[in-house]
């Protein structure tokens, strides 16, 4: 109960942000080059494909281990989607203000951090379904 708990805190947290950042209004319509919109790659374009990239890598390798039961793919896909979300955070924060469309990348890290709560939703349940080490407890004789 505790995990669902602290999963909700988290996409409540992460809303908040969005909401926050999402918003369309700024001072300078110049430093985001909200005049026209950017077509082709950008460098906030390539930073928020990484990101999602990473969520997607995180949330594969979750699924792969809650399937396969291998706990070093758990802690992998856990941090690369980890990663995935608090990159996107900073990057959702670093460009709030700017419009969909101006070639900031934020599309890409809104997806990312909606991939990457998935991938940690996943991992955690892949970590809980896992059965501990029974011979670990027991003293060899």
């Amino acid at each position: 109960m505790k995990n669902h708990i602290a999963a909700l805190m988290m996409i409540i947290l992460l809303l908040c942000t969005i909401g926050q950042a999402s918003s369309q209004i700024t001072d300078n319509p110049k430093l985001f080059n909200e005049g026209g919109y950017v077509k082709g790659i950008t460098v906030a374009r390539v930073f928020g494909l990484t990101e999602f990239i990473l969520g997607i890598s995180g949330l594969v390798l979750s699924i792969r281990a809650k399937r396969t039961g291998r706990k070093k793919l758990v802690n992998i896909g856990l941090v690369l989607s980890l990663s995935a979300v608090l990159f996107s955070i900073i990057h959702i924060c670093v460009t709030a203000g700017a419009v969909f469309g101006s070639g900031r990348g934020k599309a890409g890290s809104l997806f990312a951090s909606i991939i990457g709560l998935i991938g940690i939703i996943v991992a955690t349940q892949a970590l809980r379904s896992q059965k501990p080490n029974s011979s670990a407890g027991t003293a060899s004789r």
